[in-house]
């Protein structure tokens, strides 16, 4: 008997409050309109502790940051979790962020607290405001996270919202101590209404999770994740723990606006067959499974296509690999008939599909399975340079000033004065006229924190331009490395030797000396290492004090031809921007995101270099 005492405790002291369910089993907490919110939530939760988050502190005068409030919609009390952008912070511990949450702890019930081997279901409800106005770096309104052991510092499950074009409900994971966006939607359907969220965690090495949350007003399924094989425990854990509120970033403050998120009828289930089903609305439409499943062309593409159903909106698709009991859902809504995987790795894959209706109800997925598709296997490529302008001998690394203040394509600027650079690769226009689809609608929580810029890398056969076969946008880390979103570039079918062409925005164009053989499907070369080609009248590569070689800096005027050429046209582009600062622009040839003198002094020490790389 877990914590059968502290129920009794409650229905002596409380019994007059509300209708609170806390046994061996099971919690649940829901508000009454009675007294103190923080008194009812602790009466739960806290188990004779503290389990209220809330920057009281520092704002003492608006009153209690966790309040009870009558809600007409659900014709009940709910809680209502204040945050306010001037006033609040974290606790008068942290300055740059606010915080108004519940959560458990060491002192809650035991059975508020997973320990390995459990499987545990979290339901609730919330609702967020119609226009919430989420920060471009975290807004978190649910967590999971361990206490105890060495991975304690990263949430293992997070549910935010995400600043973004449109506004995003993203659930992040953490395997270990980083964290990755495995599921997201678009925020719009979530404003203004209730919904429920339903969580059920096997919690282990070999755990499970399944994450639903459904409309209440007709019961469509907003978001549903499931993942049938994750790691849901963290090294040396004690337990972990859920916590629920509003937490969000104060580094751009300008996005925020003072906000209200309500939260109801909080529910933890030890055992799953204690969930009490409960209706959330009923859809009115009727839908069918899509007929005739395509792969075009069989077993060579990952082209999937089908016929429309019936009155279906949209249509949603998992997939695994043949050897893996895991589906993948594909994040988002499909509206057409058809759908193209990119970057998966070489394998034989199933899939599975429905129909979804405008109001979210629809089929289950298709029991029998459609035809498979194979992904054929690629070449790795392995490519590591240095861009002149954004070397940095005291570290021996390139800086990263383009990132650090959010200009690159699709992040959020840092400066309330910058315009933001528009997402997607920056090779889709002229003279490069790349149609590549990395980076498109990238936000900053894509990148890794490590990138100088995103460079253009091409493969030929020859060294004339015609021979080209294959291209693609990287980002270009701040050791020399190169990145590539797209995995899939060049097939295994692929010539076995190949020259490599790199670009970039503003350095001087460079290709390998001499094609470059494929082995063991790897095809590697460090320019680095030395100049690359060049001929008896031009120039390669420029060295290093450290005898290195990296990128000649200064060609802001791309449009050169027949090959790169550092001149005067390059230093009228530096005289037209003088000044600019907080942007991204070709004559910022030091790569920091302004334009002044030093970037003058780049194109002053390289002006007169040619390059004979046919372009």
């Amino acid at each position: 008997m877990k914590v059968l005492l502290n129920r009794q405790a409650c229905l002596i002291i409380l019994s007059f409050l509300t209708v609170i369910n806390t046994v061996n089993t099971q919690s649940i907490l829901s508000a009454n309109g009675q007294g103190s919110a923080y008194d009812l939530i602790n009466s739960v939760l806290a188990g004779g502790g503290n389990v209220i988050e809330v920057p009281d502190c520092v704002h003492g005068d608006f009153g209690d940051h966790i309040d009870q409030h009558w809600d007409a919609d659900l014709n009940k009390y709910v809680f209502r979790f204040h945050a306010h952008v001037d006033e609040d912070n974290d606790r008068c511990i942290r300055t740059d962020r606010q915080r108004t949450e519940i959560k458990t702890y060491d002192q809650s019930p035991d059975s508020t607290k997973a320990v390995e081997g459990e499987e545990i279901v979290y339901r609730w409800k919330f609702k967020l405001d119609v226009g919430i106005q989420a920060s471009s770096n975290f807004t978190h309104i649910h967590q999971i996270k361990a206490v105890g052991g060495p991975e304690v510092s990263m949430p293992k499950i997070t549910l935010t919202l995400k600043k973004s074009t449109p506004n995003r409900l993203q659930l992040r994971y953490a395997q270990n101590t980083s964290q990755v966006t495995v599921y997201e939607e678009d925020l719009t359907p979530f404003e203004g209404e209730w919904v429920q969220a339903q969580e059920t965690i096997l919690f282990g090495e070999s755990g499970t999770y399944h994450l639903t949350i459904t409309r209440i007003s007709d019961g469509a399924v907003l978001f549903d994740y499931n993942n049938n094989n994750i790691r849901m425990w963290n090294t040396d854990a004690e337990f972990l723990r859920p916590k629920w509120g509003i937490y969000r970033s104060l580094n751009n403050a300008q996005d925020l606006r003072d906000e209200i998120v309500y939260f109801a009828d909080f529910e933890i289930h030890e055992d799953p067959s204690t969930v009490v089903p409960d209706p959330v609305g009923a859809g009115t439409c009727l839908t069918f499974l899509p007929d005739n499943l395509q792969v075009s062309p069989p077993d060579e593409s990952a082209t999937l296509s089908w016929d429309s159903a019936n009155n279906a909106d949209h249509y949603k698709i998992r997939y695994r690999s043949v050897d893996s009991l895991t589906w993948i859902t594909v994040p988002g809504s499909i509206t057409t008939n058809s759908y193209t995987f990119t970057g998966l790795s070489s394998g034989t894959y199933e899939w599975q599909i429905r129909s979804k209706c405008s109001d979210g109800t629809g089929t289950d997925y298709n029991d029998s399975t459609p035809p498979n598709f194979t992904v054929q296997p690629t070449i790795e490529i392995q490519l590591a340079l240095w861009l002149e302008g954004a070397y940095e001998n005291t570290s021996g690394e390139m800086k990263t000033n383009l990132h650090d203040r959010g200009l690159l394509p699709g992040q959020t600027p840092v400066s309330i004065l910058a315009t933001p650079t528009p997402t997607g690769q920056p090779y889709n226009t002229s003279p490069w006229n790349y149609t590549g689809t990395e980076g498109i609608a990238w936000t900053d929580t894509d990148y890794m924190g490590d990138e100088t810029d995103w460079v253009l890398v091409s493969f030929r056969t020859d060294v004339a331009k015609n021979t080209e076969v294959a291209m693609a946008a990287g980002l270009l880390t701040k050791n020399g490395t190169v990145r590539f979103p797209d995995r899939d570039i060049l097939p295994s079918s692929a010539p076995d030797s190949l020259y490599i062409v790199v670009e970039h925005r503003n350095h001087m164009g460079i290709m390998t000396p001499t094609a470059i053989g494929v082995t063991n499907g790897v095809l590697a070369h460090d320019f680095r290492l030395s100049d690359s080609y060049r001929d008896p009248t031009s120039f390669g590569q420029k060295q290093l004090s450290t005898g290195e070689w990296s990128m000649y800096a200064g060609d802001a005027d791309q449009s050169d031809f027949p090959s790169y050429d550092i001149q005067g046209t390059d230093k009228l582009i530096w005289f037209d921007n003088n000044g600019v600062f907080d942007t991204y622009i070709s004559p910022d040839f030091n790569l920091d995101g302004d334009v002044n003198g030093q970037d003058k002094a780049i194109w002053f020490d390289n002006n007169g270099i040619s390059s004979r790389v046919p372009r």
